[in-house]
């Protein structure tokens, strides 16, 4: 695979994990791993495995395009984030808001993987390239999850391997996804446009999580941008 809210029960600092003198870092104040080569730089946070921060070499400002909830709230005048997401992060078992019963069981928003600490199992170079490679056990879903990090010399990607076990003794659905997240400073209006190859869509089942401000209908099928109002079947521009 190529390039991908601070939940209050865990805001302690992650689990302890072996890293490599040449690959620790800290950001935000929170332990980290840094993967790079001549041309990029990866930051990875073993809490949640979040690629927290991705940047040029070649660019003094090193402006990270991904979403960085610390330098929003600094923004803002906020002592904290106001949201848990950050950067790149993956979903799993879920995507978006839990139902009732799932959070009875204590399962949160966008499944369990980015909430725990994970464990650092590898860290080396070999040849021309740097990998990281991280584990993380799901105990709600039953699942272990795996995902190693490769950066190449000369280029200017980041390569991704994940794979998940089902740690139960039949089949099961795997409910995943890929939570990536483009924030200003990088996105900057009248500068930085973003396309996406997208027209079959569906809006979210608002029910779940009821919002008084919400304006779209509730799990209805539309042709991106023009998704279905609440108001009497008009259609509003996203």
């Amino acid at each position: 695979m190529a390039f991908s809210a601070y939940p209050a029960a865990r805001q302690g600092p992650p689990a302890p994990s072996t890293f490599s003198p040449a690959g620790r870092t800290v950001f935000e104040d929170r332990p980290a791993l840094l993967l790079s080569n001549d041309n990029i730089e990866l930051t990875v946070l073993p809490e949640g495995g979040a690629m927290a921060q991705i940047t040029l070499k070649s660019d003094t400002e090193k402006i990270n395009p991904l979403w960085n909830p610390y330098w929003i709230a600094r923004q803002a005048g906020l002592n904290r984030p106001t949201s848990f997401a950050r950067g790149h992060f993956v979903c799993i078992d879920g995507f978006g808001p839990a139902s009732a019963p799932e959070r009875a069981a204590g399962l949160t928003n966008h499944g369990e993987a980015y909430t725990l600490p994970w464990e650092l199992t590898s860290y080396a170079k070999q040849g021309t390239t740097v990998s990281a490679s991280f584990s993380v056990a799901l105990p709600l879903a039953q699942e272990t999850f795996t995902r190693t990090f490769h950066v190449v010399d000369g280029e200017s990607i980041v390569w991704v391997d994940s794979e998940v076990t089902n740690l139960l003794s039949f089949d099961r659905p795997v409910f995943w996804g890929e939570h990536a997240t483009i924030s200003a400073p990088f996105l900057e209006p009248g500068k930085v446009a973003v396309d996406m190859p997208v027209s079959r869509s569906k809006t979210k089942a608002h029910q779940m999580q009821p919002n008084p401000t919400r304006q779209l209908q509730s799990y209805v099928d539309f042709t991106w941008p023009m998704a279905p109002a609440i108001s009497t079947g008009s259609s509003r521009t996203e």
